[in-house]
């Protein structure tokens, strides 16, 4: 599944970061859906986009995105095991 909304079939972020770190800017990021009239409304809730200040090639940013992404949903695996297994003992 490329979305958390089962509804969206696209993505929106917004063009002004609303924070800056040392290596990247933070953006709000929306997912889409398509109503009856092909209007796009955002589904879902605000999430953070994250983009680095040093890589300027568009082929390399989505790379880094998408490695990005895997990364934290499986820290959020592993988080969510980890709490588990000690709410169990």
């Amino acid at each position: 599944q490329k979305f958390k909304m089962k509804s969206a079939s696209g993505f929106e972020v917004e063009k002004n970061p609303f924070g800056k770190g040392a290596e990247r800017l933070a953006f709000r990021f929306f997912e889409l859906a398509a109503d009856s009239k092909n209007n796009w409304k955002r589904v879902g809730k605000m999430m953070v986009a994250k983009e680095s200040l040093y890589i300027e090639d568009e082929g390399e940013k989505e790379k880094f995105h998408e490695v990005f992404c895997r990364s934290q949903l499986k820290a959020r695996d592993l988080a969510e095991k980890f709490n588990h297994d000690v709410r169990k003992s």
